[in-house]
């Protein structure tokens, strides 16, 4: 509900109250670079070409991301990344992903794949994009800027 109301912009203002600072509406709320009153300030907006990865990841979502090609998509690009140097901090990468419009339910999963993998967990996974998939949604990111 309170997705539809920002997504919808029926609203100039919202407070919004969370009581846990590990709950994933916070994630949510820092993806959309919205106010921290405790702060006092937004998040910086997420990495440009992390935001393209995850766009990849929120045209998948709708089969899933915890199976077939939408984990597929989901673990070779973090692997493409973290090789790349990116972390695997999984607030980050949900940020990311709610920013380009990913589901809450999907998210959940996003963090598990990244926890597994930061454990050392290799997952089998078919490549679901070329080898200069890295290249290829950084000039995406250059375009949209």
């Amino acid at each position: 509900m309170l997705r539809e109301i920002v997504a919808s912009e029926s609203v100039a203002r919202l407070f919004v109250s969370v009581w846990s600072p590990g709950d994933v509406i916070r994630t949510w709320l820092d993806g959309l670079c919205a106010v921290n009153l405790n702060i006092g300030s937004a998040h910086e907006a997420p990495d440009a070409v992390q935001l393209e990865a995850a766009k990849c990841w929120v045209d998948e979502q709708y089969n899933g991301l915890s199976g077939g090609n939408g984990k597929d998509a989901v673990v070779q690009l973090l692997r493409v990344f973290s090789a790349a140097g990116y972390s695997l901090d999984a607030d980050i990468w949900l940020r990311a992903f709610f920013a380009a419009g990913g589901e809450f339910k999907e998210a959940v999963k996003i963090e598990k794949i990244i926890k597994e993998m930061k454990r050392g967990t290799r997952h089998r996974s078919k490549a679901r994009y070329g080898s200069n998939i890295l290249s290829v949604l950084r000039e995406r990111a250059a375009e949209t800027e």
